[in-house]
């Protein structure tokens, strides 16, 4: 194998590859970056077992194919401390990198201890413009549990629930909910949830156009050069259409910066690591209140909002309710309350077209 390629274009993919490569996999040769270099391009995967990424890259020059599994650390590291033009070759069981007067030499594997990697597509089909999918993945991933002692291991990614005409995904940790609702494209009804780990290496993708393919097993998302997929979480994820109020006493239109900046305000006095608030409104003024502690209080009235509806307290998570609203597009945001221990929903404001909702579970009241 002999090859000359651009030192930032080889980087580039190798450390996106990276992402999907376990230095302490349990196999040596799975630590490992598998390269061939044939048709005119070169081709690349990495994969930990659950997830696996295939890449191709056309701008080489290629004088000689063959294949190899190298060190992904190592290669990466040399790469990266290269001049910009590479050459690389093979030489027995290593490969030898060239770049200006330097001249590195790195051991690696045998191709027949790399596992083969199955890419073939599953057969439901849903394509994605790219900036949705973002959009998706930012907005919503905040509401994932991240608890290391999670019960329920499916609350660990989000929720795709597919079917001819709609798409809505939903993240959840029990305590809020977040979804986002757009047309859909799937070749038939799907409902599946994705590790929240792997979200991060699919943001990563090149190309605008990315094709999803997924069954029970596995989602795997298709550029024009490149090939992502994961395993699926198990189990059944909740219907949290069930949590949704149908019906609301109270509603808060309000400045969204203004609450923002008003819930930082209150943050230096965290109850057991949690920023407890409450919102206290009426048809005369919205205030935003903290409980006495040891540290001191707040008060703080809120002035650039409406509120109509039932006189109401709350006791709610600030930095829950913080998130919820930062995911908001417009500079209004628009609460929705059930009561004062039902979820409340909180939209954009109606200035914008959004198919962002978030849900919020009050924290339980306690007489103070």
């Amino acid at each position: 194998m002999k090859f000359k390629i651009d030192k930032k274009r080889l980087l580039d993919e190798l450390r996106i590859i990276s992402m999907c490569i376990d230095s302490l996999a349990p196999v040596p040769a799975m630590s490992g970056v598998k390269i061939t270099a044939k048709s005119g391009c070169l081709e690349m995967i990495g994969s930990n077992g659950f997830q696996s990424m295939w890449s191709r890259i056309k701008e080489v020059n290629i004088t000689e194919e063959g294949e190899i599994v190298v060190d992904a650390k190592a290669f990466i590291s040399i790469v990266s401390k290269a001049q910009q033009d590479i050459s690389v070759s093979t030489k027995g069981m290593s490969i030898v990198i060239t770049s200006g007067k330097a001249r590195q030499r790195l051991n690696g594997y045998y191709t027949g201890e790399y596992p083969d990697i199955d890419f073939s597509l599953p057969e439901i089909n849903m394509d994605i413009d790219m900036d949705i999918l973002d959009d998706i993945i930012n907005r919503i991933s905040y509401a994932i549990s991240n608890r290391s002692n999670e019960q329920r291991p499916i609350l660990k990614g989000l929720n795709i629930d597919c079917n001819r005409t709609s798409m809505q995904a939903n993240s959840s940790d029990s305590y809020r909910m977040a979804m986002y609702v757009i047309d859909g494209r799937a070749s038939s009804e799907i409902n599946i949830t994705v590790p929240y780990n792997a979200l991060k290496n699919v943001i990563k993708l090149r190309g605008k156009k990315i094709e999803i393919y997924a069954n029970d097993n596995k989602i795997l998302f298709e550029s024009e050069n490149e090939i992502f997929q994961t395993s699926l979480l198990s189990g059944f994820y909740p219907d949290v259409k069930r949590i949704i109020p149908k019906e609301f006493v109270g509603k808060l239109e309000i400045n969204k910066k203004e609450l923002i900046d008003a819930i930082e305000r209150t943050e230096f006095n965290l109850h057991e690591n949690t920023n407890v608030i409450y919102l206290c409104m009426d048809d005369q003024k919205v205030m935003i209140k903290t409980d006495e502690t040891e540290l001191g209080s707040t008060e703080e009235e809120l002035e650039k909002c409406e509120y109509e509806g039932e006189s109401m307290e709350i006791k709610l998570n600030g930095k829950f309710l913080k998130e919820a609203l930062n995911s908001c597009l417009s500079e209004k945001a628009i609460i929705e309350f059930a009561g004062s221990q039902k979820p409340l929903r909180i939209n954009s404001g109606f200035d914008v077209e959004d198919n962002y909702t978030a849900i919020m579970v009050p924290l339980r009241e306690v007489k103070r």
